[in-house]
């Protein structure tokens, strides 16, 4: 299921030039902990994908595997103060992907989603993010996901 998701993070790598190294794994990878576990990484070195809620539409905030994200500072920052994390519905119904799942470099984050990223999550030139599926996650250059992304800067 999802494998669909999985092809167009791929398709979406491939015809932006982007190098990546993609992990499988048949215990999933739904949580940091999972990732960190079955890979044998730093926890910061991921980046969580949230997917944020509010009035103004939706929002995905990337931030390193070791930090918790701060609705408060949120709403501050999209200046909506009924800000909240997407549900799992608006999840699949409007990005097709489950919780556990979602890709930064999915099509449907790019184009329907504001995406940030904290300035905390830039410690690593490598980075793992979330493939599509909750089997599936991607290790890609910072930089390269900085360049396709094109995302706004945050203190989170």
């Amino acid at each position: 299921m999802y494998m669909n998701q999985l092809n167009e993070v791929l398709e979406y790598l491939h015809n932006n030039n982007v190098e990546y190294v993609l992990y499988y794994s048949p215990e999933g990878f739904e949580t940091v902990d999972k990732v960190v576990k079955q890979l044998n990484v730093d926890r910061d070195m991921i980046l969580k994908t949230m997917v944020i809620s509010s009035t103004k539409g939706l929002y995905t905030f990337l931030i390193r595997g070791g930090k918790r994200l701060d609705l408060d500072t949120v709403k501050l920052e999209i200046k909506d103060e009924k800000a909240r994390l997407a549900d799992k519905n608006e999840l699949l119904n409007i990005l097709g992907m489950p919780p556990g799942a979602i890709s930064p470099i999915h099509p449907a984050i790019i184009d329907k989603t504001t995406i940030y990223l904290d300035l905390d999550s830039t410690i690593y030139d490598k980075v793992i993010v979330g493939g599509g599926t909750t089997y599936h996650v991607i290790k890609v250059s910072l930089n390269e996901l900085i360049r396709i992304l094109k995302p706004h800067y945050s203190t989170l």
